[in-house]
């Protein structure tokens, strides 16, 4: 599966609590899966996941039109009304999420799931 943002980069798969989690080694982006974003925020989360944390995906990238790396269809872009510069991309086909580097982070909380849904297709 290549990047949605990098296009060429392949992304790398990981295992976190039995869940597959793809990520972007270049631009820090995670893929989730359907329901692997809700599996992932109810539990702690290990020093491998926090490593990917740390990167940051250029701003101007976060504005691209990113295609699923699943089923290759356009993902809708919801901006957040609260947090600045922050865009959740998700496919409206396989209901997968992309969260560019560091968007994890800006969304952590304990109530991540209720932010996540707001941005949700």
């Amino acid at each position: 599966m290549n990047c949605p943002k990098c296009q060429k980069t392949n992304l790398t798969r990981v295992t976190e609590h039995q869940v597959e989690l793809d990520y972007c080694g270049d631009c820090g982006g995670i893929w989730f899966d359907h329901g692997e974003l809700e599996k992932i925020t109810t539990m702690e989360a290990t020093l491998s996941f926090d490593q990917i944390k740390k990167k940051e995906t250029p701003m101007m990238m976060d504005y691209q039109t990113a295609m699923c790396p699943v089923c290759k269809h356009a993902m809708g872009k919801a901006p957040d009304r609260n947090l600045v510069n922050l865009m959740v991309d998700q496919c409206p086909k396989c209901k997968g999420i992309w969260l560019d580097g560091g968007e994890f982070n800006r969304l952590s909380g304990e109530h991540l799931m209720s932010k996540i849904k707001n941005y949700l297709l």
